[in-house]
């Protein structure tokens, strides 16, 4: 296991996206075992449930914000 899959957490939007990027091409690119196209998408789940979570954060920390500026 990767050290993405495991600490997903530490990692940027940025950085996420591009990993889950170069899993894709990976895939794509038709050179895997099964084994390791397993690990890789597997690997990408994990990523796009922390980027949906980066996001739902950005969403409320805006949402805050608007409220605020609203108020004041």
């Amino acid at each position: 296991m990767t050290a993405a899959v495991e600490k997903p957490d530490e990692m940027t939007f940025e950085e996420t996206i591009e990993r889950i990027r170069e899993i894709v091409s990976d895939l794509e690119g038709g050179q895997l075992s099964l084994e390791d196209s397993i690990e890789k998408y597997r690997e990408g789940s994990k990523l796009i449930e922390h980027t949906r979570q980066l996001i739902a954060d950005a969403e409320l920390r805006i949402s805050e914000l608007s409220a605020s500026a609203a108020e004041g």
